[in-house]
């Protein structure tokens, strides 16, 4: 065995915790092996993940494997006893301030309980019973998904049919041991012949012990120790082992419900629904849980809980990502800008560890799609309803496809994107101000069209006209940065931007809104003119309308300005440049074109603070 396909059932980040489990039972497997760094592949493929490993894993593997805890046990002061078969706890009894509990240590705490003995306890507790037949478990768990199955009940009926063996392999051993020397030797064979026809462990089972002890064997003081007691010699055979337990929201989150549903009334319940889940399930989304889950408690109360997506990546770069990637929470009264924040700032420390990452095994394309490796974020938004926390959202946030790196210094582009837009997104009041900034930006960088991204410049446009007309400080964003991005757009965006006549018009607008404020020269603003232009751009005939009205007053002004001057600072707009964006407009949307002048033309030239004659700085 060497693949693994692990199937998408719920949707959400479990998934991917449960992906890990098996990668981590795999890599267990293996390094007990003596094979230390063997080299796993996580693949997000249609309806699975698939885990790839470059070493084969032989059945022999399995035989005399030692138990070991896969994940850290939980002790508190509520409970009984601690768990005393490894030293891999997490104790709460040890006082520490909240800001040095270690990263386990938090994640535990969504799992401890306020009494009793915590889930994955639970499950370790009832595997460690049987820690004789541990190999058998992991071969049974890693041979069924080893195969693309459509009936995953198949696993927890192979699992019980052990539980079965276990117990009467037990119940075997404890009538052998009753047994004198002489009498076992006598009916060994048969006793073994027996048990083997056994299929199941079912009460009916010990009479028939009963009957084969009278019939085969004469009556003794142990023959008669075993008749007499032969319920109780089988309950020992018997292990208690819980094959479905009741799941939490931080495993398995879109089975609670919360304020994530349409219906809040009175008789609408915010309790888990379908909660139970299969031990083995469980087994392995918690092992992944404590290698791949990101908390992040705001001060609020409310939490987000993240998973990072892989798409193709090596295990050893995606350990990389969860250690120095795991991005910052930005709170917000907006979730559309929290979401902004959270993204671009995973983006950005994503795009500084891309050339750690192990391309292709090896050879490392020329043009890398940053997506091909991180899918992105996986979330669980919960608010804080006083004694629990309730969901309220589940979402994902994936690396948007148009992060295309064609040349090194791509990479450093990107980067100055995203940190441009937490720099313009993040002092944004999101209560007092158009909200429709975030709307349209979490809009573009979840969908990639283009018409959101345009609306987005359009909005934070008038956002500055009007601070900046207020004399208030407004940050603004760089023409450069429009540029990059619609040059990874499908859509021949890149094109439109270097046509002589459509960055000479862009130009013009940048000389009639922003340079002026920039100038001191407010009178010279045409602050209606952003919003003329974006109605006027629902069509071609209006648009054409619009544009050749602006470009005879732009044109006027300037002859005003070298009459009374002797010199004029702007260059004039041409007939040339006119017909150059009718034909833009012929071959593309009005809409488009027209806001694509307002995107580039408003956009900030480096030098903009400088300019004192005309703004040559294309």
């Amino acid at each position: 065995m060497n693949r693994f396909f692990i199937p998408k059932l719920e949707g959400d980040y479990s998934d991917i915790l449960m992906t890990r489990g098996i990668v981590e039972i795999v890599k267990f497997i293996l390094q007990e092996q003596n094979i230390e760094s063997p080299k796993i592949v996580i693949k997000n493929q249609s309806s699975f993940y698939v885990v790839e490993s470059d070493e084969k894993i032989k059945k022999e593997y399995f035989d005399n494997l030692k138990f070991k805890s896969l994940y850290p046990l939980i002790f508190y002061n509520k409970m009984e006893q601690k768990p005393d078969y490894t030293s891999d706890i997490i104790d709460f009894t040890i006082e520490e301030e909240y800001k040095e509990w270690s990263d386990s240590k938090m994640k535990s705490n969504l799992i401890r309980q306020t009494t009793g003995i915590p889930l994955s306890n639970k499950i370790m507790n009832d595997i460690y019973a049987i820690k004789d037949y541990f190999g058998d478990v992991l071969l049974i768990i890693l041979r069924f998904y080893s195969q693309i199955k459509l009936d995953y009940s198949i696993l927890n009926k192979e699992l019980d049919g052990l539980f079965e063996g276990i117990q009467i392999n037990n119940f075997k051993k404890v009538i052998k041991y009753k047994l004198t020397y002489e009498e076992l030797a006598k009916v060994e064979r048969s006793l073994d012949e027996l048990f083997n026809g056994f299929d199941n462990y079912h009460w009916s089972k010990r009479n028939k012990v009963k009957k084969f002890i009278k019939n085969n064997l004469e009556e003794s003081e142990t023959t008669k120790e075993i008749v007499d007691n032969i319920k109780e010699l089988y309950n020992q055979g018997k292990i208690e082992f819980t094959t479905n337990r009741n799941a939490l929201s931080c495993l398995l989150p879109i089975r609670v419900k919360g304020l994530n549903v349409n219906d809040l009334s009175s008789d609408s319940r915010i309790t888990p629904s379908n909660s139970s889940e299969s031990w083995s399930k469980l087994f392995l989304i918690i092992i992944g849980f404590y290698k791949s889950f990101i908390l992040k408690s705001l001060s609020s109360g409310n939490r987000l809980y993240s998973v990072i997506t892989p798409n193709q990546v090596l295990l050893d770069d995606f350990d990389m990502v969860y250690s120095s990637v795991e991005p910052n929470y930005y709170p917000a009264e907006i979730l559309e800008k929290q979401n902004i924040l959270y993204l671009s700032d995973f983006i950005s420390k994503l795009l500084d560890k891309l050339p750690e990452f192990n391309f292709q095994r090896g050879r490392r394309s020329r043009r890398n799609r940053l997506k091909n490796y991180i899918e992105g974020l996986k979330n669980v938004y919960l608010v804080d309803m006083g004694q629990n926390h309730v969901i309220k959202n589940i979402y994902d946030l994936n690396v948007p496809n148009w992060i295309i790196l064609d040349e090194e210094k791509d990479k450093g582009k990107f980067k100055e994107v995203f940190e441009e837009f937490k720099d313009l997104i993040r002092p944004i009041d999101d209560k007092n101000e158009d909200i429709k900034i975030f709307q349209e930006l979490y809009n573009f960088l979840t969908t990639e069209r283009v018409d959101y991204l345009l609306n987005y410049y359009y909005y934070h446009a008038i956002l500055v006209m009007q601070r900046l007309g207020d004399d208030q400080g407004a940050r603004i964003y760089k023409k450069r940065s429009v540029k990059f991005i619609m040059s990874k757009l499908d859509g021949g965006y890149a094109k439109i931007l270097e046509n002589e006549g459509f960055k000479n018009f862009a130009k013009a607008i940048r000389n009639s809104t922003l340079v002026p404020i920039y100038l001191n020269e407010k009178k010279k603003v045409k602050f209606g003119l952003l919003q003329d232009l974006r109605r006027a751009a629902l069509n071609k005939k209006t648009l054409l309308t619009e544009l050749s009205e602006f470009m005879a007053d732009y044109n006027n002004e300037n002859g005003l300005e070298s009459f009374h001057h002797g010199h004029q600072k702007r260059a004039n707009l041409t007939t040339k440049d006119f017909e150059d964006v009718v034909k833009l407009i012929d071959e593309n949307d009005s809409k488009i074109i027209g806001n694509m002048l307002l995107a580039y033309g408003f956009g900030k030239d480096e030098k903009v603070k400088e300019i004192k004659e005309d703004d040559s700085n294309e």
